[in-house]
């Protein structure tokens, strides 16, 4: 039997899945408000971020695709991808953030110097393919001493980590813009003010062969003016 034509296409979006649980799910709701007809599928790869034995992004243009279907990619890198539109979304600036109960009781984390009575949770994830920030370069960075950098648990998932951060486990360090959500709504407390930044950031990668289809152009604009609110300080909900 032929296949009926979609008219809208269908939307694959391939994206690092720390970014599609904390950042990109979150805000789908007002996307398919925004873009009723738009027929998303979202990919979950750790081959969208630069590393060591990660696959370029022409890759992707061969996933299974049917004709009228599009492919992007949102990656986390260095952003210079020859023959690709690219889109700055933001970049990752690195926070310390914790359950709100670690700021309290008798031993409560307020100040930098209070991190030798913490645990650390360590993201194995993403330091082991240099795409994130480990303990011991945060500290030095941020002009911390005292603390036992290589101390705490440590975790192959990045999303184990974020849970284990919400359960009060210990102390986790994160991108600041996927954890906005979980700080608006108190989930999560950055307990002091020090935030050190990453080369990679966060990029819509686009084949120019597509950039033009509309559902790519519905979908970068949102994406955009999401990001922008993100930047600005603007409320996300």
């Amino acid at each position: 039997m032929a296949r009926v034509p979609d008219p809208h296409g269908r939307l694959t979006l391939v994206l690092p899945p720390s970014f599609a649980t904390r950042w990109l799910v979150p805000r789908l709701r007002r996307f398919a408000v925004a873009e009723p007809s738009l027929n998303l599928h979202i990919v979950r790869s750790l081959k969208a971020i630069d590393g060591d034995q990660v696959a370029d992004v022409a890759s992707f243009e061969g996933l299974d695709l049917r004709q009228d279907d599009a492919v992007v990619v949102i990656r986390y890198g260095a952003g210079t991808y020859p023959g690709f539109q690219v889109d700055r979304i933001f970049g990752a600036d690195y926070i310390a953030v914790c359950s709100p109960a670690l700021t309290k009781g008798k031993r409560p984390l307020r100040k930098p110097e209070d991190m030798r009575h913490q645990v650390l949770l360590h993201d194995d994830a993403t330091t082991s393919d240099k795409s994130g920030l480990g303990w011991d370069e945060w500290l030095k960075r941020a002009g911390i001493s005292g603390v036992d950098s290589g101390s705490g648990p440590h975790f192959g998932d990045s999303g184990l980590v974020y849970v284990a951060a919400l359960d009060g486990l210990g102390v986790a360090l994160a991108s600041k813009p996927l954890v906005a959500n979980a700080l608006a709504q108190g989930r999560l407390v950055a307990p002091f003010d020090i935030a050190v930044g990453q080369n990679y950031a966060y990029y819509l990668v686009i084949p120019q062969t597509i950039a033009q289809r509309p559902a790519v152009q519905a979908f970068r604009n949102w994406l955009l003016e999401e990001a922008g609110k993100e930047e600005s300080g603007l409320p996300a909900h």
